[in-house]
């Protein structure tokens, strides 16, 4: 849903790209103030497949929560938290202007930065989140801000190199393309598996015969 949400935006935006029209998220449905803070982990004895220089892998913790109260001075989360470079890699997947998206750096957010978690008697109920393989880290968070106003520790981990962009320890952003504009290989062979199994899923759908089935499933 909201890859087409987004597509469908391409022509709104790249129509009035001077002047685009505002977008508000809606405002967290749940009794308590949101924040929001980011983290990486790395892991020395595992070595990133993406990178050919043998790069030990991270992964990026982004995690929403209910605070401690509510905003006063804090700065509010940028919507794009891995900056522009996550929306302009779907813009080029979907092969729409480098800029269609960019208004989206502009869209304000309810979560505060860094702000001190709210402490109660119990722990914080946690919930793991994931944007999806080649998804848009930052295209769920107004999901993500009410699920915190109402209790819960989200964190969403983002994959390098598996979504649409990711930072790294060290600053850098890397995303699910070659620097030519064109998928990894290891993601488009992935991509090419699952169109097999597409063509083959129909296949089972389109028979009433059993074996036939058991066939297809098989092979």
């Amino acid at each position: 849903m909201t890859r087409i949400v987004l597509a469908a935006l391409v022509i709104a935006i790249s129509q009035q790209p001077a002047t685009p029209a505002a977008i508000e998220l809606p405002k967290p449905s749940g009794p308590y103030p949101v924040a929001t803070t980011s983290w990486r982990i790395t892991d020395p004895a595992r070595k990133e497949t993406f990178s050919a220089a043998g790069d030990p892998r991270q992964v990026e913790v982004i995690a929403w929560y209910p605070a401690a109260a509510a905003r006063r001075t804090g700065a509010l989360a940028p919507y794009l938290r891995e900056g522009l470079q996550e929306v302009r890699t779907f813009a080029t997947v979907l092969r729409a202007p480098r800029a269609a998206f960019d208004a989206l750096e502009k869209v304000p957010t309810h979560a505060e930065l860094d702000a001190a978690p709210r402490v109660a008697s119990r722990k914080l109920p946690v919930l793991l989140f994931s944007a999806g393989y080649t998804g848009i880290p930052s295209s769920h968070t107004a999901l993500l801000e009410d699920l915190a106003s109402h209790g819960y520790a989200v964190l969403n981990i983002v994959h390098p190199y598996e979504e649409t962009g990711a930072t790294l320890a060290d600053g850098r952003v890397v995303t699910t393309l070659t620097g030519a504009g064109t998928m990894l290989p290891p993601i488009s062979e992935v991509m090419t598996e699952w169109r097999t199994e597409d063509e083959t899923m129909a296949a089972v759908t389109k028979t009433e015969d059993a074996a036939e089935q058991l066939r297809l499933m098989r092979g």
